[in-house]
């Protein structure tokens, strides 16, 4: 499969984002926001701003949330960089189809 198109994921949902990872964690662990503010140290309410996205950190702290829960945190760091871009405007995916303007 070509990194190029997007995929099965995408097309449902959406691009990939730090909020996500951490919605799909706590899912798939059968946690409660509460359970994973806890376990964050982060303040009421504050998960469902990261989860939404009405909340952005940086990377050092998206690292620091990827040990925290034990995921891996080059993967926690990437989709990071790529949500970072994409608020920012870039398009990397125009390089990796060979469509640079």
């Amino acid at each position: 499969m070509s990194m190029s198109k997007p995929s099965l994921f995408e097309k449902l949902v959406g691009p990939m984002t730090v909020g996500m990872l951490l919605k799909a964690h706590r899912v798939t662990h059968a946690l409660g926001p509460a359970d994973l503010e806890r376990k964050l140290k982060l303040t009421p309410g504050e998960l469902s701003l990261l989860e939404s996205g009405k909340k952005r950190i940086t990377l050092k702290e998206t690292i620091k949330i990827a040990k925290k829960l034990g995921e891996y945190e080059d993967f926690y760091a990437l989709v990071w960089f790529q949500e970072e871009a994409r608020c920012a405007g870039l398009d990397f995916h125009k390089y990796l189809r060979g469509h640079v303007d």
